[in-house]
């Protein structure tokens, strides 16, 4: 039953607090990660979010527990440290997937948070990466002109043209 199911979890979640002291950093952060499991199995998202934390002070490099906590931090509504928390990932990411990271980042900063500089440097920084999208050079020309940072503009469209071949239509549009 539901009960005996809560009841197990807890036994077990017991356990492995006690256990916890006993692990050295790498075996702790996944000890860590598992008891946050538990508790987000369980709906409980502040000692998830807590436990996430724990496994990231154990292992700070820890992907796992850094995307789980991301994950629980934007299903509670937390956009300040959902930043903070995709920030340190966008740090640990190989180049496509932190590429997805990136864009995310510069989404939440522009349009929840009104970080119009915060999303304009995850953009550069998309921009530059692999695996970027092939509109982010649009998107990030469309916040430099809200920004009114026209010199930024004018640096970034003076380059895409001459990346193209001047007699091309994108060089003449551009």
């Amino acid at each position: 039953t539901l009960a005996s199911l809560a009841a197990l979890s807890g036994i077990l979640l017991a356990l492995l607090e006690r256990l916890d002291p006993l692990l050295q950093s790498a075996e702790q952060a996944a000890n860590r990660r598992r008891m946050a499991g538990l508790h987000a199995g369980h709906g409980r998202r502040e000692e998830a979010i807590g436990a996430y934390r724990a496994a990231l002070e154990a292992d700070p490099a820890d992907v796992e527990a850094l995307e789980a906590l991301v994950e629980q931090l934007e299903l509670a509504a937390r956009p300040e440290e959902l930043a903070q928390a995709r920030q340190r990932l966008v740090e640990l990411l190989p180049p496509p997937r932190r590429a997805a990271c990136l864009d995310e980042l510069a989404r939440l900063l522009d349009e929840r948070l009104g970080d119009p500089s915060g999303a304009i440097d995850a953009l550069v920084r998309l921009a530059d990466s692999e695996g970027a999208p092939g509109d982010v050079e649009e998107r990030l020309e469309k916040m430099l002109e809200r920004a009114a940072r026209y010199e930024e503009l004018a640096e970034r469209l003076a380059r895409r043209a001459r990346a193209h071949a001047f007699d091309t239509p994108e060089a003449q549009e551009l």
